[in-house]
């Protein structure tokens, strides 16, 4: 509902996908598998749209780590960090490295 208001009122998409994406991040915080599953459905579908910033790629990045280490949801985290990292330019630096690191590590 947000998002669709955003087109109406002069706030910028961005902003509005940063207060969306907290509570997927807590549903991934979970750590259900089935609720990890949803959110990241939805992440990827933010990221497709191409509404995040680079404070909410970052924030996806962090996410990703720590769903990495509780070793939940592999081959979705995968996914979605190729969408994060060839749909658009917004990950940079230190969370393009940190994404780097999480794929090399899911993949061998």
């Amino acid at each position: 509902v947000k998002i669709r208001n955003a087109s109406s009122n002069a706030t910028p998409i961005t902003y509005l996908s940063n207060q969306v994406l907290y509570p997927l991040v807590q549903g991934c915080e979970t750590k259900d598998n089935k609720v990890v599953n949803l959110s990241l459905q939805v992440i990827q579908r933010l990221i497709t749209a191409q509404v995040l910033d680079a404070k909410g790629a970052k924030y996806v990045t962090e996410t990703m780590w720590m769903l990495m280490e509780s070793g939940i949801e592999e081959v979705r985290l995968l996914q979605t960090l190729t969408l994060l990292a060839t749909t658009n330019t917004v990950l940079q630096g230190e969370a393009m490295a940190r994404c780097l690191v999480i794929c090399f590590r899911l993949a061998f």
